[in-house]
């Protein structure tokens, strides 16, 4: 028969401690790249939702005015959470900013993307360019899944970064 002792100890070992604490370390290390990639993606998300309603408020303008516009104010558009203009005509809300181009809307999101749609009847009907950041890992996961190229058509630097651009067309 197995005897027990009176005293039983209740607590862990440092080995034990250790060895989750491990555990976790080792958790967080997979775990954080993904969640990354996932605000990444989300952003990337919020930017489309905008470039989109205002490529279509454009493509409305064109077909009324038969010429695209850069005065938002020309636009039949209602933008939520906009908070105005800047000096250089950018709109602006408190997550990024985009600007109104003849031929291209550009939107960005400061140290993740810029996001470019080519107007229909531009000299680049249906291109878009997801530019990401090139030291922002998760964003250029996001630019090349999304375009569905492993490399970048263009890198250059512009706004204050370094760019890679991934090229592909949006029907």
């Amino acid at each position: 028969m197995l005897k027990l002792s009176k005293y039983t100890p209740g607590g862990f070992t440092l080995i034990e401690l250790l060895v989750v604490v491990l555990i976790i370390g080792i958790l967080a290390a997979i775990a954080l790249p993904q969640y990354q990639v996932a605000v990444a993606k989300s952003r990337l998300a919020t930017i489309k939702n905008v470039a989109n309603s205002l490529h279509d408020a454009e493509e409305l303008y064109f077909l009324v005015n038969g010429t695209y516009t850069t005065n938002i104010d020309d636009l039949d558009i209602d933008l939520p959470g906009t908070i105005g203009t800047d000096e250089y005509g950018y709109l602006v809300w408190n997550w990024g900013k985009c600007a109104l181009g003849t031929d291209v809307l550009s939107c960005q999101i400061p140290n993740y993307f810029a996001y470019q749609k080519y107007y229909l009847n531009s000299g680049a009907p249906h291109r878009v360019n997801c530019m990401a950041v090139l030291e922002n890992e998760a964003a250029n996961k996001v630019c090349q899944m999304e375009s569905g190229r492993s490399t970048a058509n263009w890198s250059g630097n512009g706004e204050g970064h370094n760019w890679n651009s991934y090229r592909y067309t949006d029907n």
